[in-house]
């Protein structure tokens, strides 16, 4: 072997035993988590890293529906929606609750959310009601002031005013009442003899983000914050970062405490239904398995072999990317290992082509994949653009499908003109059956040259 094939064959090791661990030994990869519950009890738990999550469709919890508000002081837009549900999500994941699905429903000014698990409608709520608090303290903890007087806050490149010249630093803006605020706290903080307790702690949910220290007194909306940091990247990643929590601290908008909508949901389908679509998804490999081993028989064991690895890495990229198993993503799993078999359908038939005009496996091989690529990337893309207008126009469910689907064609591509293509380039340079033998016709078909 050639020492590009050994750096091939360890790079496909890695990736098929790294995706194995994820997909199939949950506990192998682990990560603690602090979970806080509708009391305020925080409790830190350890479970898997990569998690399968199942839908609501198949687990059941609580539905959401909260209309956004529109106030003089905090006029709904696009953007703010958008941004609200970002918020909503780090801080109800950030409070344990995992699988939640929240979106804005349709173009209303609507946020629907998604809690599978629960079924306490009051607990719901109270964790809900438990999100965004963004609270800046002094020295010796007293409050200052909260993220509602806090109007945006964003990473800057430009003088910040500590005399070090140009960098990159937070501008956040206040309203009236914050910068009388900021600037009551200021003035006490420059008055303190002992330069530790010169400082405005900035939290969220109680968690310390920064503390800066405070220099004059600030007498203005805005205020610029440093990281302090000497490194100019680590500057710029510092105060987008951070921007962005402090400028998420707060709801962008006001949503109401009445909800639109707020019901249990029962598990529609049930762990029957995901036993079911499990051993679906099994008699589907096994009989993709058996056609290709009928029919292209020697290439057809080739193709079951790619065809186990595609699923390791599948499921283990789904993993990975924190995707909900509902039933739709499911559907869309189920059909895109259908596209990977199509893929090495295709170049087979490209080979046997090749092989059938006389040339050598060699050059067979090699032709065969080169004519097939063109077609594949053809379906593929194809397919990719029908995912994306599915994922762009769909909610829900339907975008969960589309995301399956997606990176199951990635995921194929990837196994047919990678790992397939390896496989064939290692078995014809070290065996050699002579053409028009029972092993050549087994593995070949018919045809073939010296």
């Amino acid at each position: 072997m050639r020492s590009n094939d050994y750096v091939k064959l360890v790079l496909i090791l890695l990736i098929v035993a790294f995706s194995a661990l994820i997909a199939f030994f949950p506990t192998a990869f682990t990560k603690e988590a602090t979970i806080v519950d509708s009391k305020g009890n925080p409790k830190t738990v350890t479970g898997p890293a990569f998690p399968y999550r199942l839908g609501l469709d198949l687990k059941g919890g609580i539905h959401v529906v909260l209309d956004a508000v529109d106030t003089p002081e905090q006029p709904v837009t696009d953007e703010k929606i958008e941004r609200a549900i970002a918020v909503l999500e780090s801080r109800v994941n950030k409070l344990g609750v995992s699988e939640t699905t929240i979106q804005r429903q349709g173009n209303l000014n609507r946020i629907a959310i998604d809690l599978p698990g629960y079924q306490d409608k009051d607990e719901a709520m109270a964790i809900l009601g438990k999100t965004a608090l963004l609270q800046f303290k002094d020295a010796d903890g007293k409050l200052i002031m909260t993220g509602e007087k806090v109007k945006d806050a964003q990473a800057v490149y430009g003088q910040a005013g500590n005399g070090l010249g140009q960098e990159w630093h937070i501008v956040m803006t206040m309203t009236a009442e914050g910068r009388d605020a900021f600037k009551q706290a200021t003035k006490a903080a420059i008055a303190q003899t002992d330069e530790t307790k010169r400082i405005i702690a900035i939290y969220l949910d109680d968690e310390l983000l920064m503390k800066p220290s405070v220099k004059d007194k600030i007498d203005s909306e805005t205020v610029s914050i440093t990281s302090g940091a000497a490194d100019p990247t680590e500057k710029q990643a510092w105060s987008q970062q951070y921007a962005l929590l402090i400028a998420g601290g707060a709801l962008p908008i006001k949503l109401s405490t009445d909800p639109a909508e707020l019901r249990v949901v029962g598990a529609s389908l049930g762990q029957d239904t995901v036993s079911n679509v499990f051993i679906a998804a099994i008699i589907a490999m096994v009989l993709v398995g058996l056609y290709m081993l009928l029919y292209y028989k020697g290439m057809g064991l080739v193709s079951i072999l790619a065809l186990a690895i595609y699923a390791a890495i599948y499921l283990a990229v789904l993993l990975l990317v924190g995707q909900v198993f509902s039933l739709p993503a499911i559907g869309g799993a189920i059909i895109s290992i259908g596209m990977a078999v199509d893929s090495n359908v295709i170049i087979f038939e490209r080979i046997r082509d090749e092989i059938n005009e006389g040339k050598v496996p060699t050059s067979s091989v090699s032709q065969g994949f080169g004519k097939a690529l063109r077609t594949v990337l053809d379906s593929n893309i194809t397919t990719l653009i029908g995912s994306g207008v599915l994922y762009w126009l769909g909610t829900g469910p339907v975008k969960g499908f589309a995301v399956t689907l997606a990176l199951g064609i990635f995921t194929s591509f990837f196994t047919a003109v990678f790992v397939t293509r390896f496989i064939m380039d290692m078995i014809i340079r070290f065996w050699k059956p002579e053409p028009g033998s029972p092993m050549f016709r087994f593995f070949y078909g018919n045809g073939g040259a010296a």
